[in-house]
């Protein structure tokens, strides 16, 4: 049981932990001031209250009978409504969220183009999500792996410096703008063909992708004999993969025919 269920809380509270609750079914319309609210872990609660306005962080993943998320939320920086089951969008009013997290959300199908603040966001493992709206010109970190039906990444996020989008097989290419990225993960993505120079890549991995034939510059295709002797030499020792893939400091402006 949990404070709101034990009706053993403060009604002027600002933070609110109701979390690993089996018996919470709502929370109650009444705490106007709650700032933080973390009720993560809750599978009979249905819904969030569209009185809480000022609220800053809601953490309400792994609550599988949720369907939307209040669009009087307008306030919200950090957003985790990952594993919500029944969730199929993110209200275009939260144009201040800064960190979204929504994987594993499989009635999402989009996302608003107001997330203009948003430098955080995974998405992974949403089936049904078509895109990612090129108006999150301030992300630097993006997860989107499993996720089947997008095609695209978009060129806007310049500052992007991590992106992981293994196992999604209609991306054909990482933008060329996307020079600062220093950890790519593309892994399992057939039809990738072109990903962009970057020097500042340290960590790169794109197993399973058979038409990755070129990292950009013609001017270092005397790197390819080293490229292709190391990178076997890596991988026919005992070592575990991910313990070999720095995937590669040398792994920078190459041609691979």
């Amino acid at each position: 049981m949990c404070i709101i269920c034990d009706n053993n809380h403060d009604p002027e509270m600002i933070k609110l932990i109701c979390s690993n609750c089996p018996n919470l079914t709502s929370i109650p319309d009444t705490l106007v001031n709650l700032v933080i609210l973390y009720c993560w872990n809750c599978p009979n609660m249905s819904s969030i209250p569209d009185t809480l306005v000022n609220l800053t962080e809601l953490y309400c993943y792994n609550c599988p009978k949720i369907t939307s998320i209040p669009d009087t939320l307008v306030n919200l920086t950090d957003l985790n409504c990952s594993n919500c089951l029944e969730l199929t969008s993110i209200p275009v009013e939260m144009s201040k969220i800064t960190h979204l997290y929504c994987y594993n959300c499989p009635k999402l199908t989009s996302l608003p183009d107001t997330l203009y603040n948003l430098t955080l966001l995974n998405c992974s493992d949403c089936q049904k999500l078509t895109s990612i709206p090129n108006s999150i010109i301030n992300l630097t970190r993006l997860y989107c792996w499993n996720c089947p039906k997008i095609t695209s990444i978009p060129s806007t996020p310049v500052n992007l410096i991590h992106l992981i989008c293994c196992y999604c097989p209609r991306i054909t290419f990482i933008p060329e703008m996307l020079v600062e990225l220093t950890n790519l993960y593309c892994s399992h993505c057939p039809n990738l063909i072109s990903i962009p120079i970057s020097m500042n890549i340290i960590h790169f991995e794109f197993d399973n992708c058979p038409w990755l034939n070129s990292i950009h510059n013609p001017d270092y295709e005397g790197n390819v004999k080293k490229f292709k002797e190391d990178y076997d030499s890596l991988f026919s020792t005992s070592l575990s993969p991910f313990l070999v893939r720095k995937i590669v400091k040398f792994l920078v402006p190459i041609k691979i025919n």
